[in-house]
């Protein structure tokens, strides 16, 4: 049988508690320990721990100390990457860019899930004038170059 594990992402932290005090992740990994979670998922960009903010592996090694002395650990990232529109982009070289520095700070962290989206709203077709196939077809390369 397999052991369920359950975590929170940071940004529903984040989006509660910035009107009342400022989001700060190490206090709320605290919290979320004592309310018996076992993982928070950051997104990667800040007040969340990002490649930008954290860019040596010894901070990463650190921040990742930390959450584990709570008794959490990571259990995803929403990598920052909503800048990038790849349906109507047709060189993607700055969105693989940001990917891979996601992706790197996700390896350091002991991180095994990366999310992402397509950052675009649905008529985005429409509004850039982007063949729907074509558009499909960009986020279906990307997303796959990204598994490589």
């Amino acid at each position: 049988m397999t052991n369920n594990r359950i975590s929170l992402g940071s940004w529903l932290i984040a989006s509660a508690r910035t009107k009342i005090l400022p989001f700060h992740l190490m206090r709320s990994s605290k919290k979320l320990a004592s309310l018996r979670f076992d993982g928070v998922e950051p997104r990667g960009f800040p007040p969340d721990p990002s490649p930008a903010q954290f860019s040596s592996k010894t901070q990463r090694d650190k921040l990742r100390r930390k959450v584990v002395s709570h008794g959490l650990a990571f259990s995803g990232l929403a990598a920052n990457l909503w800048w990038f529109s790849i349906v109507s982009q047709v060189d993607q070289s700055a969105w693989m860019d940001a990917f891979e520095s996601n992706l790197n700070l996700c390896c350091d962290l002991g991180i095994d899930a990366i999310r992402f989206d397509t950052a675009s709203p649905p008529h985005i077709f429409e509004k850039d004038k982007v063949d729907p196939q074509r558009g499909w077809e960009r986020v279906v390369n990307t997303f796959r170059a990204a598994a490589q």
